[in-house]
């Protein structure tokens, strides 16, 4: 067995990375690359929607996301690679009246959309006009085929409920994040 020693590796261009037995090494990351990414409601929303189609990109100060990003069309969130998940929503409701409710959903398919599970859900009510209530919630998802594997997000005013959003900063959304390989 040979062995080599070295003090630097250097890529033979700058934007490949060097792969090790199988291992790609790039930018400091080794094996993945980053994948996060992160979009808000743009605006209120009043009535049951599904899915929800009004998403959008934040574009404050510092605000990104990284790697190839989640493609978003129709209301479908798909990913952009395999691997393990971390995806997370964030929901800020404004209940309009006493004693009312309202929810914001997480689905996820394994089958292009034939089907859709309910896998998360964020709650809000009140017990007086005009609460506002912000939840969270997060879930894993091991993602194994990306033509197949899915999300999308609904909202169900229940009874007289608003979704908030806006474009000035994130007051309802959704998270990504890759963690690793599946």
């Amino acid at each position: 067995m040979s062995s080599l020693n070295v003090n630097t590796i250097n890529e033979y261009t700058g934007a490949n990375g060097v792969t090790i037995d199988g291992v790609l090494i790039k930018d400091g990351y080794v094996g993945n690359t980053v994948e996060v990414d992160q979009y808000l409601l743009a605006s209120d929303l009043s009535s049951d929607t599904d899915p929800i189609t009004t998403f959008q990109r934040p574009t404050g100060t510092l605000q990104t996301h990284a790697g190839t990003g989640m493609t978003y069309s129709s209301g479908i969130f798909s990913f952009p690679k395999t691997g393990i998940w971390k995806v997370s929503i964030m929901a800020r409701l404004k209940i309009n009246s006493n004693t009312n409710s309202g929810f914001m959903r997480l689905h996820s398919t394994s089958n292009d959309g034939g089907a859709y599970d309910m896998i998360l859900e964020c709650r809000s009510e009140a017990n007086s006009a005009t609460d506002r209530n912000t939840s969270f919630g997060t879930t894993f998802l091991d993602v194994t085929d990306i033509s197949n594997h899915k999300v999308k997000v609904s909202f169900d005013e229940s009874s007289n409920a608003t979704l908030e959003g806006g474009t000035a900063s994130i007051s309802t959304g959704i998270f990504f994040e890759r963690l690793g390989d599946t």
